[in-house]
């Protein structure tokens, strides 16, 4: 953060902790003072926070003549504390640890958004926080989860920002995810917006302006920038208007994050960006190793941003009607269920959580196209690699050779069968299509059925002896490679041995039916299929947001690779 002290120069503010990510129990922040627009600092340092939650999300916030802290982890009975005002001086802001709490935003406040397991249906707040006046409002900005990711350490995926108006002195009203026109409402598990770094409009009051680290992660490949947006009631924006191209990390994150504060001077406002950040990439575990990271200084005139506001004004409704947009709460059903789960005492228990808010969205009109899962349930050789290749044209996160080769080796689908399902489901979350071993296995629907309320079965199929003959040929060929594939690839039918092309063909009509008899699936014969009703059914059956309707019927065929055609 930075923020103007008056006659004394600026303030930087900055979270120090263990490396690479500054984080861990002794985190707190360290602040310099005399600082000038280029960050040469002179005068005193000052610790703040040290050990406490505020130092993991703080932002410091100028208000007038006042000077605030606004910090802190949420849960059932805590979360982020306004501290303040102080005087806005070096000695002033040394003091913001010992300031009084002016108002507070706890875990459970009203319309708070975190659907990850870990959090218990309370927010944590586990992003940047910012504050800014607008006109006569003063609104508050901390990070939503909008993605139920089913992993123990809460997955990543749908980070989005959310509002919250301090109506009087000492109260907030309630959360608002945070509107921005031309992004998506109902975000998908690679949409993140990892904070808002919101700040008064320098050139016009009545506005404030948001910088957004954006990533989107798609089967097609990852994106990464530092967005630019305008507000004029704090929780309709503008569209964002790209400013900095950014890098892709790891689990959503980019390498750049936007200083929280902007910076007048003569004809020019200054805005920074902090540039390679440490502690982004799972892989940044030595420090020494790492390229150092900077801030680095942007400068946009005051011309050109007067220019910007007045179009981004012109555009925007509530700008020019001054009145909130109304839109349909895609979390309803969830925040319904935080409540009704906490009230009974059951808000820790994810499958009762998931099962209320499951039976209340069946009851409600739709406000979202629907997640799916998509599971291949087909035997192997009937055209796994050709709905591989389904997936990736519906956009589908596939899970890769890679990622189903940890659950084999590891035995995680075994565990399931025995009763302990949990590892296997952490494996499969991040996922959306999944296809070939183990899941040609029907013993493992019900897991899946009850696990994930969103799957979808795909049987595909062959004509039974087309297929006696091709798998009989296939596992010929694979196991001059590996001599014991043929009889792995039998046993998983229920067969000792090799077949003959009469039992091969009846181990085939046996497992679809098998499958039928325990779930509604959609067929597929990639054989006989048509271009003219395949993509209609299959975005039908899946609720595809786009169908890929010019796109042929894919038929893949492997060539001998186990690798051919799907994903690592």
């Amino acid at each position: 953060t930075v923020v103007g002290l008056g006659a004394s120069g600026l303030a930087l503010a900055a979270r120090r902790g263990a490396a690479p990510s500054a984080d861990g129990p002794g985190t707190y922040v360290h602040v310099e003072t005399g600082c000038d627009d280029a960050f040469t600092c002179t005068d005193t340092k000052t610790t703040l926070f040290r050990g406490q939650s505020a130092a993991h999300n703080l932002a410091l916030w100028r208000d007038a003549d006042g000077l605030y802290a606004l910090g802190g982890l949420g849960n059932a009975k805590q979360g982020l504390e306004l501290r303040g005002p102080v005087a806005p001086t070096p000695e002033g802001l040394a003091s913001l640890g010992r300031a009084p709490t002016k108002a507070a935003l706890l875990g459970s406040h009203a319309s708070c958004v975190d659907r990850r397991p870990r959090t218990g249906t309370f927010c944590e707040f586990d992003g940047r926080v910012s504050m800014a006046r607008i006109s006569d409002k003063v609104v508050a900005y901390a990070r939503s989860n909008l993605i139920r990711n089913r992993t123990r350490d809460g997955g990543f995926g749908g980070r989005h920002v959310q509002a919250a108006i301090l109506e009087s002195s000492a109260t907030f009203g309630p959360f608002a995810s945070i509107n921005i026109a031309d992004y998506e409402t109902c975000v998908k598990p690679g949409d993140n917006i990892y904070y808002a770094a919101v700040t008064a409009n320098p050139v016009d009051p009545s506005t404030a302006l948001g910088l957004f680290p954006v990533v989107h992660n798609t089967p097609g490949g990852d994106d990464a920038f530092v967005g630019l947006a305008l507000t004029c009631d704090g929780v309709a924006f503008s569209p964002l208007k790209r400013l900095l191209n950014s890098t892709p990390s790891s689990l959503g994150r980019s390498t750049d994050h936007p200083v929280l504060g902007l910076v007048s001077r003569n004809d020019n406002v200054f805005f920074y960006v902090h540039r390679g950040v440490h502690g982004v990439f799972d892989d940044d575990k030595e420090i020494e190793r790492l390229p150092p990271s900077r801030v680095v200084r942007y400068a946009v005139s005051l011309d050109r941003l007067r220019a910007y506001t007045a179009s981004m004004k012109a555009a925007l409704p509530t700008c020019l009607h001054k009145r909130s947009t109304q839109l349909i709460d895609p979390h309803k059903c969830w925040l319904d269920c935080a409540q009704k789960t906490r009230a009974r005492g059951q808000h820790w228990n994810d499958a009762v959580v998931d099962a209320c808010v499951a039976a209340c969205e069946r009851r409600s009109p739709p406000t979202c196209p629907t997640r799916v899962r998509l599971f291949g349930v087909g035997a192997k050789k009937t055209g796994t690699t050709s709905l591989s290749a389904v997936c990736r044209l519906l956009g589908f996160r596939e899970m890769g050779l890679r990622a189903k080769a940890r659950v084999l080796d590891e035995g995680l689908h075994k565990r399931a069968l025995r009763g302990d399902p949990q590892p296997f489901v952490d494996a499969l979350s991040p996922y959306e299509c999944f296809q070939d071993a183990p899941f040609t296995d029907p013993a493992l629907i019900p897991i899946v059925a009850r696990h994930f309320p969103d799957a979808k079965f795909v049987l595909t199929t062959r004509s039974p002896d087309v297929w006696a003959a091709s798998a009989l040929r296939w596992t010929q060929l694979r196991s001059r490679a590996y001599a014991p594939y043929a009889d792995h690839f039998w046993a998983a039918l229920g067969f000792r041995g090799t077949p003959s092309r009469d039992e091969a063909a009846g181990l085939l009509l046996k497992h679809d039916a098998r499958v039928r008899a325990l779930t509604d699936v959609l067929v597929i014969d990639f054989a006989t299929e048509s271009a003219d009703t395949f993509w209609p059914k299959v975005c039908a059956f899946v609720h595809a947001s786009r169908c890929p309707l010019d796109q042929p019927v894919p038929r893949v065929v492997p060539k001998g690779g186990a690798r051919d055609g799907q994903p690592s």
